[in-house]
């Protein structure tokens, strides 16, 4: 059953290094596309049962890694 469903996945192949910057079926704008992260962001902090925390964007932790063309 499984295995029949997968035959119906949209796969798409693409050479390394020559995909999309953009997913194809992807219909949705940059706003729609931002506005579904701060529900998702909420909803993942209350599951693991911790608070949202506060910190300056300036200060916040992570690091920006660039994609080389």
């Amino acid at each position: 059953m499984r295995r029949a469903n997968a035959a119906r996945w949209p796969l798409r192949a693409y050479a390394i290094a020559e995909e999309p910057l953009r997913d194809p079926l992807d219909c949705s704008t940059v706003d729609e596309r931002i506005a579904t992260v701060w529900p998702l962001t909420r909803e993942a902090w209350a599951v693991a049962g911790k608070e949202i925390p506060s910190y300056l964007r300036s200060t916040a932790p992570g690091s920006m890694v660039r994609r080389e063309p």
